[in-house]
C-alpha cells in the first residue's frame, strides 16, 4: 500500500545528497523495492511494519561531540513507528547520533532523534541509512492519512497484548461470529451490539474504542459515525465493511471515522487496527489533528454536493409520480449524505419524511415537507 507524505516546506529547487527528486527519485524507491522483493522473506520477526514515506527532502543532522552539528538533505526510502530508513549519497558510521525532522500532521517538521543502526551500499553512490528511533512515534502523524488505507503499524501482535475496552455495532451473518473468534484470546473487555440504538443504550462513552460496521441495515455506518463526532464523541473508530463505489468511499472521508478495515479480514489484520489504538499513546488532540488532515478537500465537497442535489431531483420526480417506495428509498439515501455535507436539518427531515412514508404511504400530507427537502437539495448544489 502506498502512503504519501511529501514535504510541502521544500521547494521544488531543494536538493538532496543524492541530487534526485520526483520521476527520477520514485523510480529509484522502485528499484530498490523490486530488489528486496527478489530475496527471500523480509521482516520475518519484526514488530513494526514498514510503510512508505515518500520524501525527497528529509532533513537529517549528523551530532557530534567535538564538532559542530553538520545539517544533510536526504530522501526517505521508508518509516515505521520505530525508525527510518533513508537514502544518502555517503556512508555514514554505526553508532552515529542523529536528528530526523519529520513532518508532522501538515505542520513544520519535528525533530525526531536517533540512532544509526546500520548503513548499507547499495550501488553508485546510494546508501541505505537506517535509524532507530529513541523512542517510538505515532505512525500516523507522519504520513498524510488516507482513510482508504488500512495503515498498521504493527507488523504482528500478541493476543494477550491487547486491553481495554471495545464495542462492536452491527449485525449481519458473520460479523460478530467471526469478530467473537478473532478477539477471544485478547485480553479486551468487547462486548457486541446489533445497532446504534442498542449502543447508544448501553452506554457509548464507556467504551475506549469503537468498531463499527458500515452496513447497519437501518443506516450506514458513516451515517452513524459522523453523528457520534458532531455529539462529540471523540474515541477512535475503525469502520468495517467492503466499500464498492466511489460515493461510497467519499461518504467514509467524510464521517471521522479513523481507520476503514476491509471485510471480511484475517485475525492479524484486526489485531494490528485495534492494537494502532489500544497499545499506543493517543491524545484527543493529535487523534483530532489526524482526522483533520483526512479531511475532504473542496473538490470533493463539491462532488457531494452536487450528488445530494441529484438526490433532490430524483425526489421531485417520484413525488410527481406518487411513488411512494421510491420516495422512501431516496429519504434514505439523503439522510446518510445530509449529515456529512453538516446539513443535519435536511438530515432529521429526510429521516421523518421516510419514517412516515413507511407508517402510511400517505404522500399527500407530505407535499409540503418533501418539497422542502428538494429545495434544501437544490440549495446544495447553488453552494457548490
Amino acid at each position: 500500500m502506498g502512503h504519501l507524505r511529501m514535504n510541502e516546506t521544500a521547494g521544488a529547487s531543494s536538493r538532496n545528497s543524492l541530487g534526485v527528486h520526483g520521476q527520477v527519485y520514485k523510480r529509484l524507491l522502485e528499484k530498490l523495492n523490486d530488489c528486496r522483493h527478489g530475496t527471500k522473506a523480509d521482516g520475518c520477526g519484526r514488530i513494526h511494519s514498514r510503510l512508505d514515506y515518500i520524501d525527497p527532502h528529509i532533513m537529517m543532522v549528523i551530532e557530534s561531540e567535538d564538532t559542530i552539528d553538520r545539517p544533510i538533505t536526504v530522501a526517505a526510502r521508508n518509516i515505521s513507528r520505530g525508525g527510518v530508513g533513508l537514502l544518502h549519497s555517503s556512508f555514514v558510521y554505526p553508532k552515529t547520533r542523529v536528528t530526523i525532522h519529520l513532518t508532522c500532521n501538515q505542520e513544520n517538521p519535528r525533530p525526531v532523534r536517533g540512532i544509526v543502526q546500520r548503513c548499507i551500499h547499495r550501488g553508485g553512490v546510494v546508501h541505505e541509512v537506517g535509524v532507530k528511533f529513541d523512542e517510538e512515534i505515532s505512525i500516523q502523524q507522519y504520513l498524510r492519512p488516507d482513510i482508504s488505507d488500512c495503515i498498521q503499524s504493527f507488523e504482528q501482535v500478541e493476543p494477550r497484548d491487547l486491553n481495554g475496552k471495545v464495542l462492536l455495532i452491527g449485525k449481519n451473518a458473520d460479523f460478530a461470529p467471526l469478530c467473537r473468534a478473532m478477539l477471544q484470546e485478547t485480553s479486551l473487555a468487547y462486548k457486541f451490539v446489533a445497532t446504534p440504538e442498542d449502543a447508544t443504550e448501553l452506554g457509548i462513552d464507556d467504551f475506549e474504542m469503537l468498531v463499527v460496521l458500515n452496513d447497519l441495515e437501518d443506516s450506514e455506518g458513516t451515517e452513524f459515525v459522523r453523528e457520534l463526532r458532531d455529539s462529540g464523541n471523540k474515541v477512535p473508530i475503525i469502520l468495517v465493511g467492503t466499500i464498492e463505489n466511489e460515493l461510497e468511499m467519499k461518504k467514509v472521508r467524510a464521517c471521522g471515522a479513523d481507520m476503514l478495515l476491509p471485510w471480511p479480514t484475517k485475525q492479524e489484520t484486526m489485531l494490528c487496527a485495534i492494537a494502532e489504538y489500544q497499545m499506543t499513546e493517543w491524545t484527543t488532540e493529535t487523534l483530532e489533528k489526524i482526522r483533520a488532515c483526512m479531511a475532504l478537500d473542496q473538490e470533493t465537497v463539491e462532488s457531494l454536493r452536487v450528488e445530494i442535489s441529484k438526490f433532490g431531483v430524483v425526489l421531485d420526480q417520484k413525488l410527481r409520480k406518487g411513488d411512494a417506495i421510491e420516495i422512501f428509498a431516496v429519504c434514505g439515501q439523503i439522510r446518510a449524505l445530509a449529515p456529512l455535507l453538516g446539513m443535519k436539518s435536511l438530515r432529521d427531515l429526510a429521516a421523518g419524511v421516510g419514517e412516515k412514508v413507511a407508517d402510511t404511504g400517505d404522500l399527500d400530507s407530505l407535499n409540503e415537507h418533501i418539497s422542502t427537502m428538494v429545495a434544501m437539495c437544490s440549495s446544495a448544489a447553488r453552494a457548490a
